[in-house]
C-alpha cells in the first residue's frame, strides 16, 4: 500500500523562491480565472525552455574556453550574464499619441 505524499518538501527551498512565488501569484491575479491555469502552464514551459537554452549556451562557452584554472566557469557565467543583460536593456515599447490630442506647440 503506497504512503500518501508529503505536503512539505524534505529540503528547504532555494533562495529567492518566496519572492518568485509572490510575483507569479501577483501576475496571475490580473488574468481571468478561466485562463489562469493555461497561462501558468505556458509561462512555465517558456521559462523552462529559456533556462535550458541559457544552460546550453553556457556549456558551449565553457567548452570553447582555454584550459586555464577557472576559465570554463568564468566563460559560462559571462555567457549567462550577457544574455540577461541584453534582456534588461531592451527598450520598452514606445507610447503612442492619444487620438484627438494635438502635439504641444513649441
Amino acid at each position: 500500500m503506497p504512503t500518501p505524499a508529503k505536503s512539505t518538501p524534505a529540503k528547504p527551498a532555494p533562495r529567492g523562491t518566496r519572492a518568485l512565488t509572490s510575483a507569479i501569484l501577483a501576475a496571475l491575479e490580473g488574468i481571468p480565472e478561466v485562463h489562469r491555469k493555461a497561462a501558468f502552464r505556458h509561462a512555465t514551459v517558456a521559462v523552462r525552455e529559456k533556462l535550458i537554452a541559457q544552460s546550453e549556451k553556457a556549456k558551449a562557452a565553457a567548452r570553447r574556453a582555454p584550459a586555464l584554472p577557472g576559465a570554463k566557469r568564468r566563460a559560462a557565467v559571462a555567457s549567462i550574464r550577457e544574455d540577461t543583460a541584453r534582456e534588461d536593456t531592451a527598450k520598452p515599447p514606445r507610447a503612442t499619441a492619444r487620438r484627438g490630442r494635438s502635439a504641444p506647440a513649441g
